[in-house]
């Protein structure tokens, strides 16, 4: 049995450092992480003043108490750390830290990962998920600390309270014409599965007099059984609802950086479809120019949009950091991935559920629609995409490299199914001549094997996930636990 000792290794993965309620995420394993944040960012921080960061945290067990550890550690390091009171959005932390020209904003989040699960995300002063860079210099400073005692303290820090709620709306009523919102009356429903979105879109709908409808808006760690992401098969409620009520839904994940969409007839939108709407809307809609950014396992029909609007494309591994990455840079329009993060031009070079939830209901507006005829436009000239993925679990501390090395054996395809082109830029996907394709890549946060795959239709696709199961199960069988169907179709 492992003690909180320096025998624990700590590393950042696709999104900030996650770990499992007392096993690995800890107390002393939170200070042990905020210490070498703090030497981290120190050295870099803003001249004038003493470092300064935004601290928050999610819905989950215990939430504020490990914020406020992580506080107190920062303090002692000389940070002014302005310290939420209440639970909210990363969204809200982030865009906190740069209108308060904060160093950076550490929350406490396990995003969409499950109940057991709390972690980590450490943005930097733009509100943009933090560099590979500076991550693996807080890695290498864990390590060269090896978990011994801090004596580093210095004199001059502080902790102030404050509340993101009203910036936020401020900044998000500034972005999107609630106005026009409000004026073409939608019906609203918006599940925030437990998460740390709740009181937040709807209350701002609400205040522009939008008929809105909250659900699973409760303080319950647990989530109900129900991991906070969101994808189909955790949108059954959701679905129904829409399809009785005919409202459009939105789904927020665990932090509320996460969307999905269900219309009115109850269908919910895989996130390449939400991807290629918001692309044809900052582009034809609102007259946008600038590069398109998106994770490795996003569908063709961004590109195919990207293409129509003459919008360059980039393709990037998967992690919203490699995204935020470019928009930094700027001169990006949209940056968006697979698991339904999107972030647009003009806002922060991160993802943020409840702005692109503003921007489909602005779209509806401007279009006198449904979103649901925002969907079958997009099929109309694009061409339909069904999408799915599947997780399969794996044992925990299998290394992701011992499973990219058996997943080798994949390369000349599937039974059947010979690749028309291979690509690794993350994990090994497979492209077919009929430009559908399947990926296979060990997840950054958890201990699983995603599958991806895309197709023209429902059978093609339901055949790819049938041989690839197969192909799996021989050439990795003895790491697999079980399929975990995570759709997102």
């Amino acid at each position: 049995m492992r003690g909180l000792t320096s025998m624990q290794t700590i590393r950042f993965g696709t999104d900030g450092w996650r770990g499992v309620i007392a096993d690995d995420f800890t107390f002393a394993a939170v200070r042990r992480v905020a210490a070498a944040i703090a030497r981290c960012l120190s050295e870099g921080a803003a001249a004038g003043g003493p470092p300064s960061i935004v601290v928050g945290h999610d819905t989950r067990f215990q939430g504020a108490a490990f914020a406020r550890a992580a506080a107190s550690v920062l303090a002692a390091h000389g940070f002014t750390v302005h310290l939420t009171q209440a639970f909210g959005p990363t969204p809200a932390f982030g865009w906190a830290a740069v209108e308060m020209g904060a160093d950076g904003a550490l929350v406490v989040t396990a995003s969409h990962n499950p109940a057991h699960y709390s972690g980590l995300k450490l943005k930097d002063r733009h509100g943009a998920p933090a560099s590979t860079d500076l991550t693996a210099r807080i890695e290498a400073e864990l390590d060269r600390a090896d978990g011994a005692p801090d004596h580093a303290f210095v004199a001059g820090g502080q902790i102030l309270p404050f509340d993101p709620r009203p910036s936020y709306h401020k900044r998000l009523a500034a972005l999107a014409g609630l106005e026009r919102i409000a004026a073409a009356g939608a019906r609203v429903m918006v599940d925030v599965m437990c998460g740390a979105g709740q009181g937040y879109l709807a209350s701002l709908l609400a205040e522009h007099r939008l008929d809105v409808t909250e659900i699973s808006a409760e303080l319950n760690p647990l989530f109900h059984g129900r991991h906070p992401e969101p994808v189909p098969a955790n949108l059954n409620g959701l679905q129904a609802a829409c399809r009785r009520s005919g409202a459009v839904g939105f789904a927020l994940d665990g932090d509320a950086d996460r969307l999905a969409v269900v219309d009115e007839r109850g269908r919910p939108w895989s996130p390449h479809q939400l991807m290629a709407v918001m692309v044809d809307y900052m582009a034809r809609g609102r007259g946008g120019r600038g590069r398109i950014v998106k994770g490795f396992a996003v569908g063709r029909q961004v590109d195919a949009v990207a293409a129509a609007c003459g919008l360059p494309l980039v393709v990037v591994p998967i992690g919203f950091k490699y995204i935020a990455t470019h928009m930094v840079q700027g001169d990006v329009l949209v940056g968006g991935e697979e698991s339904g993060g999107i972030g647009v031009q003009g806002h922060l070079p991160e993802r943020d559920g409840s702005l692109v939830a503003l921007l489909v209901l602005e779209a509806m507006a401007a279009g006198g629609c449904r979103a649901a005829d925002l969907l079958d436009r997009l099929e109309a000239a694009v061409g339909p995409s069904h999408y799915r993925r599947v997780d399969w679990g794996l044992p925990r501390g299998l290394g992701r490299q011992a499973i990219l090395d058996r997943l080798q054996g994949l390369r000349r395809g599937l039974p059947g199914e010979a690749p028309a082109a291979v690509d690794e830029l993350d994990g090994l996907k497979l492209r077919f001549a009929d430009e559908s394709w399947i990926l296979f890549r060990p997840s950054g946060t958890e201990p699983l094997l995603r599958v991806y795959a895309e197709a023209a239709d429902p059978a093609r696709l339901d055949r790819l996930l049938s041989a690839a199961a197969d192909a799996v199960r021989e050439v990795v069988g003895d790491v697999i636990e079980g399929d975990h169907g995570q759709a997102t179709a």
